[in-house]
Parts: C-alpha cells; structure tokens; sequence
C-alpha cells in the first residue's frame, strides 16, 4: 500500500539500551530529527537509565517506558507495542521500529520517509543484508537452512496492511523471548523479512544494495561509504567504529570504516563529536583503533604545517638512569626554542646536568617510586601556557647483552616522538587536524626480547591494571583478549589539559611503571579522546618489513603443522589444538 495522503500519521517505537544508563547527544540527535515525521514516538528502555537520561529522552519523545532488559530488542518492541495497543495503532498510517545501534541522521529523515511513502510496499527498511546460502552461512539454527536476504532490524517501518494482520501480532505476540543475541537475529531479524515474504507481503529498502549482489554480504558494514555516497543512506552503524578486526579482514583489506568517517567528515552536517562521545565512553579503546586505523605516518624532512607556525608545546623527560645521556642530548637539539624539564632523582640530574650545557633546561628533582604519576601532575599545571606535551623517558640497559636490544627500543621510541624539527611540527599539525586525538604513542617494539615481555600486550599486568583503574574509578572498557596501547618506553605527546585527570588519582602502594603507563590510554579515553600511533616515514619503511617477515614465518610455522588457510580459520585451528 502507498501513503497517498497531505498527512501521514506515523507512530515509532524506539528501543534504547545503555549499560551506564546514559543518554548521549548523538541519541537526541537522532530522536529529535525522528520526531519530525512522527505523531507519537514511544521510548523503550530496556534496563536501567539515569534520572537524567530519562529526562533528555523526555525532550524528544512523547513517553518512555522502562522495562527490564529481558528478550533483548525483540521483547522492548513487544512490550511497546502492548503499551500502546493495537486499537491505537490502528489510527497509524504507519508504524516504524528503530534502535540505539547506528549513528544519524546524517543528512536528514525528511527525505527518507517521504520518498518511501510513494512505494507500494507493506514493510520497508532502510538497510539489508545478502543472502548467505550454506557454506558461506556462519551462524547455525537458522530454519531456513540458509540466510536469506532481510532487511536489517535497526530499522523497520509497517503499514497497516502488516502490523494490523493476524500474522504479525501472532508472530510478536506469541514469540518466546530471546535468550541471547544469537537467538535474538536468528529467529527474529534473520527470518522476518522472509517470514512475511512468504506470506504474500511486499517489501523494499531505501538504499537498495542490489549493486552489490554477489559482491558484499553485508553493505552496511563493509560498503558502507559507497552507501552514504551513493545511495543515500542515512545512518552508519555504530559498530562500524569497533568490530571484530577478524570480521573485517575477512571481507576487506580493512579500508571501510575510516573510509566511510573521512567522507562523512568532509560531506555530510553530522558533528564528529557525537560519534567519539559515545564509542570512547562504551568500547575498547585497541578495537576502536584498530578498526578506525590511527595511525600516522609523517615525514622528517618535510614540514606541513600549512604556514610553518606550530602551537607553543613543552617537554618533559624522566630521567630513570643517566647512563646514556650523551646519546638522548642528540635528540634534544630537535626541540628548538621549547622549554625542556628533566626531573628524577637528584643524584641523576645532577650527571646529567654536567653534560647538558643548554639554558633551556630546567631540572625538576621528583623522589618517589613512580615518577611518571607525580611527573604528569606537575606538567598539567601548565597547560595554559603550552596546549601540548612531549613526555620522553630516559632509561638504562634493560639487558647485558646484546646493548642493541635496548638501544633500539629506545631509537624506536624517541626516533618516532622527537625525529626532527620538521617532523615535531608534522606531529603538533596531526593534533590540530584531529580534535579527538588526544595522545600519540611511538609504535610497539616486535624485536629481541620484546615479544617475550609483551606477552598478551598486558605484560602479565592485566590483573593489576583492572584493579588500578576500579580503585581510581575510571571505568573503562578493558579485556584480557584485547592489548592496549602502550607508551613504549614512557614517550608519548598529549593534550596538556587532559594531564589534569592525573592530579586526582590516589596514591597506590605498589605502582610500577609498566603497569601505570598502561594505564594512561585509558585515562585519556575517559575523557573522551583516542589515542593515535605517530611514526616517521623511514621507521615505516622499517616497521612493514619487521612485521611482513615475522608474519610470513609465523605463516610457515603454523602452517607447516595445522595447514594453510584464510587467516581467520588456521587461527581457529591453533586455537583448537
């Protein structure tokens, strides 16, 4: 049925989960441009929602209904249409089923809504995915044995001629709560689009991905640029931002999600801030980055600042040993006309202080078992007078032999912080052209010993720093499964402004510093900025043959006992054995 009428009476349901309760900007967003083409729009609620965010969503919506968050998406939708009744949806001309999972609009629903009220359709969504027949199929106990095209359940809009027949009400009301998300997409999201199909309903999509037929199973996640660009799609999933990186290398080199922000970026009104508010709050900060490759390749001899003047920034360094000072004052000449502050213990600075022979330099004594804490406390109070830091360690043999372990360690560190003038420049201008930047680390070392220290990419540290950062209450989303970024060796470039979180944090018996600058990702992510890895281009050049050539022999290694295959499925062999 088309919606041939001057005005179109619509009622949506939207199904709102936050496990903090909390109602982001990017949630009134699109609640508030919804509300537009809505007469009456329901919020659902599923589990528990702060006074406040109650009240935000009272702003943009006509009622809210908390629920326990039981049946997942499936029973919010169920209990909202109960709410309401089918004797007052009859007085619909349509009825639209929506939820927190994608970011929009990011042009405007006007258009959408107006354009679908020309189809003849009874159903219609916004995005869908392809057909999976058997052998491609990854997820079991679908009843159709295979996965059959369905439009995407972040979005469905009824016409009556569905959600006033017997067939649909049978199919909500009678329906067993979902147990879990696997049995949420098969037995409701997978098959409704087929389900009703097959009961002789018609149905249709905004941006119709039929282009994409035998190309992509799933266009919103892995298209999702091409989507926005040329089909007009209005929204972009949230998990765009951190999915599985296995799932992606699966379908991609990887290139989509950055691809589909810096479009989004250049062409379309949606304010950058609503995305990282609520991704930085909720997810982890090494899938984030992983997907959204930040990462930042920048050259020595060239200086891009657009008119060659950079913002004001200081450094400080924390000289654990002064073993090598001869060899880390080479890099200091990089730093022109920049205030320097080396702080440690006094007998180091003072053997430093005999070869450093620069007015420029200021020592700062600081005892105490972790230096960098108390080092980052004082450097905050500065931030007014220099919007960045540059935080470089000085550091003693870790090894007897061979020397050249540590020396590059700390040649990796400080070669990608401080390489040049040109390159300090190209490293402030990334910080400028990126306002939810708000650290860059040096690359993680992969040679010598470092693997072995590494371990998962905790260090064997995981247990203590979830234990720091719930004594610090700074509630981030960590796992075992997943490695942080780590400032190497203590080198790192910050806001100054966000060093402030730091002068708060309560002292802890036992703080290695390991374990703290592990910790200091996160503490940045709190305040809602992610952090990036800066590198020159010749340590890139570099970088890319180290991890190629450790790759292909891991490759043969492993192959060699458990076959070859994709990535994904000789991981899963050796996972197994």
């Amino acid at each position: 049925m088309k919606l041939e009428k001057e005005h179109i009476s619509r009622c949506g349901i939207f199904l709102f989960f936050d496990k903090e309760g909390i109602v982001d900007d990017y949630i009134l967003r699109m609640l508030g441009d919804m509300k537009k083409c809505m007469d009456h729009l329901l919020v659902v609620c599923n589990g528990f929602v702060t006074l406040k965010g109650l009240e935000r969503l009272g702003t943009v919506s006509d009622e809210v209904l908390c629920r326990a968050n039981i049946g997942l998406d499936v029973g919010g939708y169920r209990d909202g249409l109960f709410h309401i009744g089918f004797d007052r949806l009859s007085h619909f001309d349509e009825l639209v089923l929506f939820n927190y999972t994608f970011f929009g609009p990011l042009d405007s629903f006007e258009e959408m809504f107006e354009e679908m009220s020309r189809r003849d359709v009874d159903f219609w969504g916004i995005t869908k995915h392809h057909m999976m027949d058997e052998t491609q199929n990854p997820i079991p106990g679908i009843r159709y044995g295979y996965m059959p095209d369905h439009l995407q359940s972040h979005f469905f809009a009824l016409r009556p001629s569905l959600f006033m027949s017997y067939g649909y009400r049978d199919f909500m009301i009678n329906r067993v709560n979902p147990r879990d998300y696997h049995e949420s997409i098969n037995e409701y999201e997978i098959i409704f689009t087929k389900y009703f199909e097959d009961l002789g309903y018609v149905w249709d999509l905004y941006s119709n991905t039929d282009v994409y037929r035998n190309y992509v199973f799933n266009p919103m996640m892995f298209r999702a640029k091409e989507m926005i660009r040329d089909l007009n799609c209005p929204i972009i999933k949230r998990r765009a931002f951190f999915t599985d990186y296995m799932d992606s290398l699966l379908n991609t080199c990887g290139e989509t999600s950055i691809e589909a922000l810096e479009y989004i970026r250049e062409n379309r009104p949606f304010p950058e801030k609503l995305f990282w508010d609520n991704i930085l709050r909720l997810e982890n900060l090494r899938e984030v980055h992983r997907q959204m490759h930040f990462n930042y390749i920048l050259p020595k001899e060239e200086c891009q600042v657009p008119d060659g003047v950079h913002p004001r920034f200081a450094v400080w360094i924390v000289v654990d040993s002064s073993e090598e000072t001869l060899w880390y004052l080479d890099y200091l000449e990089n730093f022109r006309d920049v205030k320097i502050f080396l702080t440690g213990e006094e007998e180091e600075l003072e053997k430093v202080r005999k070869l450093a022979d620069n007015n420029r330099i200021y020592f700062v004594p600081i005892s105490g078992k972790n230096y960098y804490l108390n080092v980052l406390a004082k450097a905050s109070r500065y931030w007014k007078q220099y919007p960045y830091m540059c935080v470089l360690g000085m550091h003693g043999r870790h090894t007897e032999m061979p020397v050249t372990f540590d020396r590059s360690a700390e040649y990796q560190a400080w070669e990608n912080m401080a390489g040049s003038p040109a390159y300090i420049a190209n490293i402030l201008q990334v910080f400028e052209e990126n306002p939810h930047l708000g650290l860059l680390i040096p690359p993680t070392p992969v040679h010598g010993e470092w693997p072995k220290l590494l371990e998962d990419g905790w260090m064997g540290r995981f247990d203590r720093v979830s234990s720091m950062m719930k004594e610090w209450e700074i509630p981030v989303n960590i796992k075992r499964s997943s490695e942080p970024l780590f400032p190497v060796e203590g080198c790192f470039w910050v806001r100054t402004r966000l060093l402030e979180a730091f002068t708060s944090l309560r002292p802890i018996s036992i703080l290695e510093r390991e374990a703290f600058l592990l910790t200091v990702p996160l503490i940045i992510q709190k305040q809602f900025y992610y952090t990036g890895v800066a590198m020159t281009e010749e340590y890139a050049a570099v970088e890319i043959t180290n991890q190629d050539y450790m790759l292909r022999e891991t490759n043969k290694a492993a192959f060699d006992r458990y076959g070859a295959g994709q990535f994904h499925e000789v991981v899963g062999r050796i996972r197994i054995s």
